[in-house]
């Protein structure tokens, strides 16, 4: 990733079920990780998702997230 690049969030798409589907600008060939926190103060950073994600040829990519309002969170897509 060069230092020109930006990483930002592009859709956060309600599901009807209990959960969202988050979409992200990629880069092909990068890999990324979704991580949670409860506290942006010093919270520590867990993975959500089971492995890393692939950036996507078309240069976007979207993961289906599952919520629980018991446990809300603030959430990060990170380049590996």
């Amino acid at each position: 990733m060069s230092a020109d690049s930006i990483l930002y969030i592009d859709n956060l798409e309600q599901q009807q079920t209990n959960g969202f589907v988050l979409t992200w600008q990629s880069i092909p060939g990068e890999w990324y990780r979704i991580e949670r926190t409860t506290n942006l103060l010093g919270g520590v950073w867990a993975n959500i998702t089971p492995s890393l994600i692939q950036g996507s040829e078309s240069g976007m990519n979207s993961c289906a997230i599952g919520v629980d309002a018991a446990n809300a969170a603030y959430l990060r897509v990170r380049n590996q």
